[in-house]
Parts: C-alpha cells; sequence; structure tokens
C-alpha cells in the first residue's frame, strides 16, 4: 500500500504503532506496515504513546516495511528518518538492519544513499534510537521505509518518524503528473482537474495559464499563486465540436528550471449533429489467391462529430477467420484511419464475409467482402494431406501415452490422425528426450540446413469421441516447449471439431494455456478441459492439435504431447459453469455476475483468486463470506459464489479468476466490464446490424434473429 506525503510532521502512517487489528494468522495488522512475524501490542515497555509492537514469533527472516509516496516532494528535499527499537532475543550474528530504497518510476530500485539506509543496527541493551538523513533523488517516486531481521530476532518497535527537514533551495511540485481527457457537449462546462501546486523558497507568485489552439476551451480559476500550497481548478467549456488540445503551464520568472508543463485535452459533441462515419472505398474487388497463402486491402476510415470510438466489427460466413482485421476500435473523429483486410484461406474454396463500422447516434457503414482460393501444389503422397472423418464406434474413454509408437518416425495409431496441411513432415513419435525415457508425440518445423521459413500446419486428430456416455467430459493432456522464444510466430493450438456433416466439418479453437514465451520453454504442463454443461459440443466430436509455424533453422520450435486423455472417471477436476466472466453497467449502477464451481474427486477445497490487470477493481463473495474480497473458498465438492465491480467510473476493468485444489488441474477464468452509460449498440436502429449480447456469462453478436459467437459461428 502506497501512502501519501501530506503536510503532517510524521510522514510514517501509523508511525507510533497506535493502531492494530487482530489478524488470525499473524496475530496484529499496523495499517499500512507490512510485517511477516508474529506480532503483538505491547504496553508496558513504551516510548511515547499508549502502546509499542512486540514481536512474539519470527519464523522467518523478513522485514517491516512500509511506501511513502514521494511524488508531490520536491527532487533533493531530505529527509531525516528515526528508528527506535529493542531487542528482546536472537541468535544471527547480524539480527538487525535497515532496508530502505528510493524507487523510480521507470529505472526501479536506486543506489541512492545506499551507504546509509541499509546499514547494519546495533545489538545494544535497552532501547536503541538510530537517526538517519537522505535527499529524494531526481525522479523518484517512493520511498521504501524498511528494517529487516534475521530469523528468531523477537524485539520492540515504538515511535517511528519521517520528517522533512527544512529545504534552502528554490522548488516547487504540481499534482497529479497527468490530466485526464474531458469530455462534454458544445456549451457545457465540465472539471478537467484539481492542479495541486506547491513550493518553497520562492520570493516571487508562480504564474499558471494555458497556451495552444485549443486553449481557449479550457480556463482557470486562477492565474497566480504565492502560497506554499494552492488548489488551481482546471475546467473545460467548449464554443464548438471536435477534438481540442491545450497546454498547461506552471511557470516560475525567478528560477524557470523549475517550470513545468501539462498536456491538456477534450472531446467536444454538438446534439444538433449527427455523427457520421465515411469509409474509402465503399467496396472492394474479391480477394484471390492460393489456399495457404495471404492478402490484404485497406480501407481509410475518417470519422465527423463522434462523440465516442469508431467500432469496427467482422463477420465471418463461412470458416473463421478467413478474413481478419487489423483493429476493432478507432478514434472518435480519427481522419484517414487504416482499417487492414487480410484474406487467408487454408483450404480452396469461395468465402464472403461482412465489415461494420459504427458509432455513438451514428448510421453504420458496412462493406461486403468476397474471396476466392484455389488449390496449391500437389501434397507429398507419404503424408496424409486430408482428413476422413469416421464417427462410427466412439469412444467412451481415452487414455493415449504413446508407448511402444516408435522413435523420430511418422506417428501411426489406430483410430488417430496425422494430416499435413502445408509441410514436409508429420507429427512423430519419440521414446526418449534429453537422454530419458519419454513416450509421447512430437511436432516440429526444424529442418537442418534450410533457412527460409516457410508456413508449415501439420494436425493430429484424436479418434472419434462420445460425449453423453463418457464418465466426465474432461479432456486431459501433458504438453511442453521446446526453443520457445517472445514474439514468435509458431503456435500450438487445440481444436474441437463437429464432423456430424463430413461435407460440413466445423473446426473450433479452444483456448488452452499451452505454453508459448520463453519463460515457459522446456516444462510440461498439465493441461485439463472441462467441456461439461455446454449445448453445443456434439454427441460424437474429435479433439486435435495444430502445429502451425515456419519451417527451417531459423525461429523453428519444437512441442511434445503426452498423457492424453477423455472421460477418464478417476480424474479430480474443478469445473466452472462460466468459461469466461464479461458483463456490462453503468457508472454507480452495482453489477455482477454469479457463477457455479463443481469439484470431482477432490480432497481439499477450492481456492479462488483474483489476479490479471485490475485485480484489486473485482470482488468475490460466497454464501458465508463475510467480507467480499480477492480470495475465496469453497468446500471440495465446490458451490455457487459471486463476482462484482467495486469501480464506478467509466472505462474497461479486466482480471482473471484462478481456481485449484490438490490434484487438479488450475483453470483461469477471464473476467471483463465495461462501465459505460451508452454504447453504440444502444442506438442501432436496423435488425440486420451486428449487436454484441451477453448470454449466461458469454458474449455473442445479434444480427436480426440470427445469433452468433465471437468467432462468428452461427449459435442458435
Amino acid at each position: 500500500m502506497c501512502i501519501p506525503a501530506t503536510a503532517a510532521d510524521n510522514l510514517l502512517d501509523n508511525g507510533g504503532f497506535e493502531s492494530a487489528k487482530a489478524n488470525a494468522l499473524y496475530g496484529y495488522d499496523w495499517d499500512s506496515w507490512q510485517c511477516k512475524a508474529i506480532t503483538t501490542i505491547e504496553t508496558t515497555d513504551i516510548l511515547e504513546g499508549e502502546q509499542a509492537l512486540r514481536f512474539t514469533e519470527a519464523n522467518t527472516a523478513s522485514n517491516i516495511t512500509q511506501e511513502v509516496s514521494m511524488t508531490n516532494e520536491a527532487d533533493g528535499q531530505i529527509f531525516e528518518l528515526t528508528f527506535r527499537y529493542k531487542l528482546l532475543s536472537y541468535t544471527a550474528e547480524k539480527p538487525v538492519w535497515l532496508n530502505c530504497v528510493w524507487e523510480h518510476p521507470r529505472d526501479g530500485v536506486l543506489n541512492h544513499d545506499e551507504e546509509v539506509l541499509t546499514q547494519t543496527l546495533s545489538k545494544g541493551d535497552g532501547w536503541q534510537t538510530v537517526t538517519i538523513k537522505t535527499s529524494k533523488p531526481v525522479g523518484a517516486t517512493k520511498l521504501v521505509v524498511s528494517m529487516a531481521y534475521a530469523k528468531k530476532t523477537l524485539l520492540l518497535l515504538d515511535d517511528w518518524r519521517l520528517e522533512r527537514t527544512e529545504a534552502t533551495e528554490p522548488w516547487l511540485t504540481v499534482s497529479p503528473a497527468t490530466l485526464p481527457k474531458s469530455d462534454a457537449k458544445v456549451g457545457e462546462t465540465k472539471t478537467v482537474g484539481n492542479i495541486t501546486i506547491r513550493q518553497g523558497h520562492l520570493t516571487q507568485p508562480v504564474s499558471v495559464y494555458l497556451t495552444g489552439t485549443g486553449s481557449a476551451m479550457f480556463s482557470l480559476d486562477k492565474q497566480q499563486v504565492s502560497a506554499a500550497e494552492e488548489v488551481v481548478k482546471l475546467t473545460y467549456t467548449p464554443t464548438a465540436a471536435g477534438q481540442h488540445r491545450a497546454m498547461l503551464i506552471i511557470e516560475s520568472s525567478e528560477v524557470p528550471t523549475l517550470n513545468q508543463t501539462l498536456s491538456v485535452s477534450g472531446s467536444a459533441s454538438d446534439p444538433t449533429l449527427k455523427p457520421e462515419i465515411t469509409i474509402t472505398p465503399t467496396t472492394l474487388e474479391e480477394f484471390e489467391c492460393t489456399a495457404g497463402e495471404t492478402i490484404t486491402k485497406t480501407i481509410l476510415v475518417n470519422g465527423i462529430n463522434c462523440t465516442g470510438n469508431i467500432e469496427i466489427s467482422l463477420l465471418n460466413n463461412q470458416s473463421p477467420g478467413v478474413f481478419t482485421i487489423n483493429n476493432t476500435l478507432m478514434p472518435a473523429n480519427v481522419q484517414n484511419g487504416r482499417s487492414v483486410i487480410t484474406f487467408h484461406p487454408l483450404a480452396a474454396g469461395e468465402y464472403s464475409a461482412t465489415v461494420y463500422y459504427q458509432t455513438e447516434g451514428g448510421t453504420a457503414q458496412r462493406i461486403a467482402l468476397r474471396g476466392t482460393a484455389t488449390s496449391g501444389e500437389e501434397k507429398p503422397d507419404d503424408f496424409n494431406t486430408e482428413f476422413v472423418f469416421d464417427n462410427k464406434s466412439p469412444q467412451r474413454v481415452l487414455i493415449e501415452r504413446f508407448d511402444n509408437a516408435g522413435h523420430n518416425e511418422q506417428l501411426q495409431l489406430a483410430n488417430w490422425q496425422n494430416v499435413v496441411v502445408e509441410g514436409k513432415k508429420p507429427w512423430l513419435s519419440i521414446d526418449e528426450l534429453n537422454g530419458e525415457q519419454m513416450d509421447c508425440a512430437k511436432a516440429t518445423a526444424f529442418v537442418s540446413g534450410q533457412t527460409d521459413d516457410t508456413e508449415w500446419e501439420i494436425w493430429l486428430v484424436t479418434p472419434a469421441l462420445d460425449y453423453k456416455n463418457a464418465a466426465n467430459q474432461v479432456f486431459t493432456f501433458r504438453v511442453r516447449g521446446d526453443y520457445l522464444f517472445d514474439g514468435m510466430t509458431t503456435a500450438l493450438e487445440l481444436y474441437y471439431i463437429d464432423a456430424t456433416d463430413p461435407a460440413n466439418v466445423h473446426k473450433e479453437k479452444i483456448a488452452a494455456g499451452i505454453p508459448s514465451t520463453a519463460d515457459e520453454k522446456g516444462k510440461w504442463v498439465d493441461i485439463h478441459v472441462n467441456l461439461a454443461g455446454s449445448d453445443n459440443i456434439a454427441d460424437v466430436f474429435y479433439m486435435a492439435f495444430r502445429y502451425v509455424g515456419p519451417s527451417g533453422t531459423n525461429g523453428a520450435v519444437t512441442y511434445y504431447v503426452d498423457d492424453i486423455t477423455w472421460g477418464n472417471p478417476n480424474l479430480p477436476i474443478i469445473t466452472c459453469d462460466h468459461s469466461q466472466v464479461a458483463f456490462q453497467t453503468k457508472p454507480s449502477v452495482a453489477g455482477g455476475v454469479e457463477f457455479k464451481v463443481t469439484g470431482q474427486n477432490l480432497t481439499e477445497p477450492i481456492k479462488i483468486t483474483l489476479g490479471g490487470a485490475n485485480p484489486n477493481s473485482f470482488a468475490m463473495a460466497t454464501a458465508t463470506t463475510t467480507n467480499p474480497s480477492t480470495t475465496i473458498e469453497l468446500p471440495a465438492e465446490g458451490g455457487v459464489a459471486a463476482i462484482a465491480l467495486l469501480q464506478d467510473a467509466e472505462g474497461v476493468y479486466e482480471a482473471y479468476m484462478t481456481m485449484n485444489s490438490k490434484g487438479a488441474a488450475t483453470i483461469r477464468i477471464p473476467v471483463s466490464c465495461l462501465v459505460k452509460n451508452t454504447t453504440a449498440i444502444d442506438q442501432a436502429e436496423t435488425n440486420d446490424m451486428p449487436m454484441k449480447r451477453l448470454v449466461n456469462g458469454r458474449v455473442f453478436i445479434q444480427r436480426g434473429e440470427a445469433l452468433y459467437d465471437i468467432l462468428g459461428n452461427n449459435a442458435n
């Protein structure tokens, strides 16, 4: 927790340890202090106030730490730190020492004043007092005040202080460092923000003024400040629609090096003018290429009188992913924005799609896409190059360990498909990996002596699987990636295949968390994919692994797959009735989603934690939860819980829920919430425009009476 520095003498929160709250794990919490030892309240042996902090157990070496925000403090300001402590018992030669550091938002931990901030402390009897001085380095935003202690060190702490010393040089600080963009209607006044200006040792007033082409649209409630601390109010009153920008200058004529500049921006709309989108060209010639190749075309997009972003969506009428777009949002009044459409067919045929451009209150623009793919060169005869699906005799249980399948030869298993769509090497079987016995399947595009980067695509497809009659609907496998690197284009993907109609086979990629980054290379990962509760799974279906990536020696990646199972009756599993949680709400309107978690063959409770980009913007609760939290537990058999958003400012908030229990694969559920008063979807007037809909926690797109999933597949 970061505590803002105020004008108070002691910049430390709870520096006298007078505030404490009982904690079942560590004895007591001490407000902003972070401490892993077990502590209690000392009321007899104290220095000031009514109590001190007493260590009762320290099983590991650790720190007692508090972070103090220094954003508003002047560079070079000198601070005095005073620590008071009393050693009760210890076994280490070095039982206690200072571990303070300055932090910079870009450079991280700084070495500034390291000799005084990290010194070893005295082991003397009775209360000890240590006072040090440190100056704020340029650009630092945080001082971490910390005392470290060795294992089995018990001590008393009381009356810690962090104080500014009197500065002798002129200084000036401005907060906040950036200002948010303001939105308003023409003639309306909106507050952009309040700017706090602090200064010292300046004899002349500090000037505050606006400059730039859009400065007339903004105003300040004062043009000069002379007090030690003053607040200046900045407002936005647009007289014309459009985007407005200006610069806010805080200027000291006495010491020009202290001058600061903030960017100011606003977006104004005129309710009497209708938002308009134009696209050039309005039609595109047909895309034509060989299957496996890629071609692109560009559309220029312009927005006029728009108050919200321009939203872009694409619906494929056949196979998902044949047509793609490079972005889904553009700024409100973009000029000549580039919307790039890519055509990448994997098989010969005719394809079509539609791209939509829409904004709040405006008329949607659409452009029809058509593409034709011709077949490429003939594939080598010694590989399977076509899929053949036989839905007879589906398996209720599949357990494939790849035992005795051979070494570095084409993988051939009864009822499995090993298909080369593009490339010169199918899936291989191996029985040894790095000198160890290891029976598994291997996919790689490595070709010795080849330096080009021809794209390969090879598939490994399971036998037909029985969905209804399986003991459970969980597909599991182990996977490992070698030679992985950040930014690579190679991918191993998991697919669900419905071949009920062999003439119209449906393939859908499943997000499974397969390793794909440098720090994951060389590590086996167990993955469980739960298909239970889905109405979209065919009674007879297939699962498949698709390897796609460049071949040769430059950038080729290798993947291994093992222990593939379906319907294993003794599998410890966790399931959730939501594969993702997505909801929308409006500012100051409570929003949330209830979800159900089920545990099978578990021996321990199910722990659910929040992580990701904005975990603290959400909270979870169960029927027995007293206080909503970012961590909850459900019994081993599972139960019902809920997640809610804690924010009311407009924007998109994202996180994920991680669910785990001993013996079961960890599952991760993405969470997102859009907070917005009105969206472009709310303004839709025609039945055939695509509209996003939330159904049972999943996002769909509706066009007329038809409902599509996010891949553009019909979901009715």
